[in-house]
């Protein structure tokens, strides 16, 4: 079967699965420079909820937020919670704090929602016993949300007045809150079952042994299983094997928490078709010895770590050379060639860009093989010039990929495959640009113009024969696949667990054409 009748077959397969210490701030906008940051006052609580821009009034910079009670049935009152990104709480320990002022008593508490049997949300408070008093002088305030022992579907902070009064509230925190020497790690890690079977065991290690260790077994829009265990004198825990009941396409999350540290490794379950066909592929690669692989890339490798298009490739490689391949995932949401450049340029130095820790003893381990992914960032485009010039120009695309290139030589003496951009979903892509563009945002970009991705592409492809690298097309599959934009989330750009079922087969492909 040729390959590109390969990928279409895999495309009818997954279009047929119904779609189902201190810490780092979790929060974006902690300031409110921008917005509301996210809080959120129903039309059916009391009170007033608005964001004020003024340095005068702010702890901090220029944007805060202001909570009034107003007159209602029961008297004045006024509430409003926090939308939270989507994530997985299970099992973790948090602070929230943030600065208050203000008239009135202040109550703190904490909405949790779990889902029932029938499927159907449940909310409950867990609520702080006592309110803090407000002043004229700002004072910080936090709480303890402690959900080692729940299993949530997701989880906002609240605040309300119960009478007469306002709070001014700024620079707000959500950081996760750890014991000293608790550390917990996965060594099981991704696990790809067909549907109506027995699902693997799964295996953790705690830092400390004997300690009782929460399992919390997660599927989407089910309700959260949690189960108890212990670790052993080496620290091991395992979740133990059981049949599958969850459907094709879904992917379960297992959380094993201790001392608010927690590690998570993931099942997904697959049509048998579909399995078969993956099982048919990845017999075609041959590994006679072990590969130790760097991957280095932008969000499409950095998002869903632990079950995307690297966590599924490894995971077939795998299947039928059981530990012959293990790998390091060095990607950075956001990065472009440039980026990455300074990236490896500030390394053992004191200059800095974003996560840079990434590259911290990069090669401290000898790679057999890296790969190189990048496209989306490189090739963004912006109103400011009527989105006609892309980020890195190709003469500067060419150059600074030399750059890397040499960098990477010098540290290691692995073959380097350069990737070719995806082909994205343009016309996502051009309707979020014309919008934000309609509501004036005068930083508007777009992703994904064919013209450009395919510039990018032209460029790594001659460079690949220059450099004697191997390039992989990877726009061609995608561009061609049917309903392409089932593969991809809905901004057009990030891959779908689809996406990343059909990228993980290229990957294959890529492996199948050596002996390795």
């Amino acid at each position: 079967m040729k390959k590109s009748m390969m990928c279409e077959c895999l495309l009818a397969l997954l279009l047929a699965v119904p779609i189902i210490g201190e810490a780092e701030n979790l929060l974006k906008n902690y300031g409110f420079e921008k917005n509301s940051g996210n809080w959120i006052k129903p039309k059916y609580w009391d009170g007033t909820l608005e964001h004020v821009t003024d340095s005068n009034l702010a702890y901090k910079g220029k944007g805060l937020m202001k909570l009034t009670a107003t007159a209602g049935k029961k008297g004045f009152s006024g509430k409003a919670y926090l939308k939270l990104p989507e994530s997985n709480s299970a099992g973790r320990r948090y602070i929230f704090s943030m600065f208050v002022k203000g008239r009135g008593k202040l109550y703190a508490s904490t909405l949790e929602k779990t889902i029932n049997a029938k499927g159907k949300k449940i909310s409950d408070y867990s609520c702080q016993k006592e309110p803090f008093v407000l002043s004229d002088s700002w004072q910080e305030i936090k709480w303890e949300i402690d959900l080692s022992q729940k299993a949530l579907s997701d989880f906002s902070p609240v605040i309300e007045l119960r009478e007469k009064g306002e709070v001014l509230f700024d620079e707000m925190k959500l950081e996760t809150q750890v014991e000293p020497g608790a550390g917990m790690e996965a060594l099981s890690t991704l696990s790809i079952v067909p549907e109506n079977t027995d699902a693997p065991a799964f295996t953790f290690k705690y830092s400390k042994p004997d300690t009782p260790v929460a399992f919390f077994y997660s599927a989407p829009e089910k309700t959260s299983e949690m189960l108890t265990a212990r670790s052993d004198s080496a620290g091991k825990a395992v979740f133990p094997a059981r049949p599958v009941k969850e459907s094709s396409g879904e992917i379960v999350t297992i959380s094993a928490a201790a001392g608010g540290a927690v590690a998570e490794s993931y099942l997904e379950i697959i049509p048998q078709k579909e399995f078969d066909m993956f099982c048919g592929e990845a017999g075609k690669v041959k590994i006679k010895k072990p590969l130790h692989i760097l991957f280095l890339g932008d969000s499409i490798s950095d998002l869903e770590r632990g079950r995307n298009y690297i966590d599924k490739t490894v995971f077939w490689l795998n299947l039928n050379n059981p530990g012959m391949v293990t790998f390091r995932n060095a990607a950075v949401r956001g990065d472009h060639i440039l980026r990455m450049k300074t990236r490896f340029e500030n390394r053992n130095t004191k200059k800095s860009v974003f996560r840079q820790k990434e590259y911290d003893n990069l090669f401290e381990k000898p790679y057999d093989l890296i790969f190189l992914f990048l496209g989306p960032n490189d090739t963004v485009s912006y109103v400011s010039d009527g989105f006609r010039k892309t980020q890195v120009p190709q003469d500067i695309q060419k150059q600074t990929y030399r750059e890397v290139l040499s960098i990477i030589r010098r540290e290691s003496k692995a073959p380097v495959v350069l990737l070719s951009a995806l082909s994205l979903e343009y016309d996502i892509c051009r309707r979020r640009a014309e919008k934000a563009v309609k509501q004036g945002n005068k930083k508007a970009y777009r992703f994904g113009e064919p013209a450009k991705l395919e510039a990018f592409n032209d460029v790594l492809k001659q460079l690949a024969q220059e450099e004697k690298l191997d390039f992989v097309d990877l726009y061609t599959p995608f561009k061609e696949a049917p309903k392409k934009s089932l593969l991809f989330k809905t901004d057009g750009v990030h891959l779908n667990n689809r996406g990343n079922s059909l990228m993980a087969l290229c990957m294959l492909h890529y492996f199948q054409s050596k002996i390795w």
